[in-house]
């Protein structure tokens, strides 16, 4: 139930189930391998442009479902990789969303050797040239008019810097930039939850 839980489906999944499940089982295990293999490159397509047109002949897909059954499987992986979902709770997910049993099982298995690969190219990969170099904040706070000048309202504005490293690992100062954003109580909490949840995905993942 807890791996159901962090492993999310998405609204078009059941939509692409049933797309997936026409995929000839015997060739279903060549997309997947595909899949996982390149999913790390950031900026590097799945297929090119003449692959893709003989995958949508070869499965008698148009563009827009294979572009969707692609988007699909990678959601896959990476939810099963950041949820840290095994192979047989994978399954049961994938069962769940409306995956057929063979086509299931076929996911499973290429998730049970491909994992700890996966996983390590996950780490290693870089998240973009941007880099946080260093946060400050201030309290912004408003007092009544009262003579008793109580607190009526506050904010807190979050600066965060960011820059581009070049090789020589040093930072230019027309490639920094500075992002603020101003949260009142109830939008800081929601913030800092969804940075705790970040968090626990990446000790998942060094673990």
């Amino acid at each position: 139930t807890n791996f159901k839980m962090s492993f999310k489906i998405a609204s078009k999944f059941h939509e692409a189930a049933s797309c997936i499940n026409n995929i000839p089982v015997d060739k279903f295990p060549l997309l997947l391998n595909r899949v996982i293999q390149k999913l790390h490159l950031r900026g590097i397509k799945l297929f090119n442009e003449d692959e893709s047109i003989q995958l949508q002949k070869l499965f008698e897909f148009n563009d827009e479902t294979l572009k969707l059954v692609l988007d699909s499987l990678c959601y896959i992986f990476e939810q099963a990789a950041f949820s840290s979902t095994g192979p047989e709770p994978l399954y049961e997910i994938l069962k769940d969303g409306g995956f057929d049993d063979p086509h299931s099982k076929v996911v499973g298995k290429i998730w049970s050797t491909e994992a700890p690969g996966f996983i390590s190219k996950l780490k290693k990969r870089s998240l973009g040239n941007t880099t946080l170099l260093n946060t400050d904040y201030q309290l912004n706070i408003k007092l009544s008019d009262s003579n008793n000048a109580k607190l009526q309202d506050g904010s807190a504005v979050l600066q965060l810097k960011l820059g581009k490293p070049d090789d020589s690992l040093t930072i230019s100062n027309n490639e920094e930039e500075i992002v603020t954003m101003e949260f009142n109580h109830s939008e800081l909490f929601t913030f800092f939850t969804q940075l705790d949840k970040i968090q626990k995905q990446l000790d998942s993942l060094s673990s």
